[in-house]
């Protein structure tokens, strides 16, 4: 079974960032790891047409079934409280796109060099990537270490804390699936 087509996953806030053009949404960080549990998520996950069906099991216990919607606002939910817990939520959309581009990358297992980032997609002109880049790693979010390939260069890490909040997230959410199947 494949997930539906059409299906948005996303906090638009943390999941999709803006490029230059403010109309178009690329996915981000979070969006590529909980894209690549969807179909997983969705298989176990009963579809129904109403927004909510109660039912019960074979040992009397009640099963609440809630639609893909619904678990997507859920899921939203424990994402934003995460944020707030962690400071994210101080962070405007530029950095937090840059955020998530940079974790894209190292889920991918690929490291960026500073300059990458700049170069990436609609982050804004060069100073304005500079100092967001500037704010991240001042807030604890990133981490730039020289270059062992390139003197010259410097490569754009996640720190520990963007590694704890990000998978804090997804293992939430995880729990939110399971507790659907239960």
């Amino acid at each position: 079974m494949h997930p539906p087509s059409g299906i948005v996953f996303c906090n638009p806030r943390m999941f999709f960032g803006i490029n230059s053009d403010e109309t178009n949404f690329r996915p981000r960080f979070l969006s590529n790891i909980v894209r690549k549990q969807l179909p997983s998520i969705l298989q176990s996950f009963p579809l129904i047409e109403d927004s909510c069906a109660v039912s019960s099991t074979s040992k009397g216990n009640r099963q609440i079934t809630v639609d893909k919607n619904q678990l997507i606002f859920r899921i939203n939910r424990v994402v934003r409280a995460i944020e707030a817990t962690s400071g994210l939520d101080e962070l405007d959309i530029s950095a937090r796109a840059i955020l998530s581009f940079i974790g894209e990358a190292e889920t991918e297992q690929r490291t960026l060099n500073v300059s990458d980032v700049v170069k990436g997609p609609g982050f804004g002109t060069a100073p304005t990537v500079y100092s967001r880049l500037a704010e991240l790693e001042k807030a604890g979010w990133i981490k730039c270490t020289p270059d062992p390939r390139d003197g010259r260069a410097k490569q754009v890490l996640l720190t520990a804390l963007a590694r704890r909040t990000y998978a804090k997230m997804s293992s939430e959410a995880q729990k939110l699936v399971a507790a659907q199947r239960a």
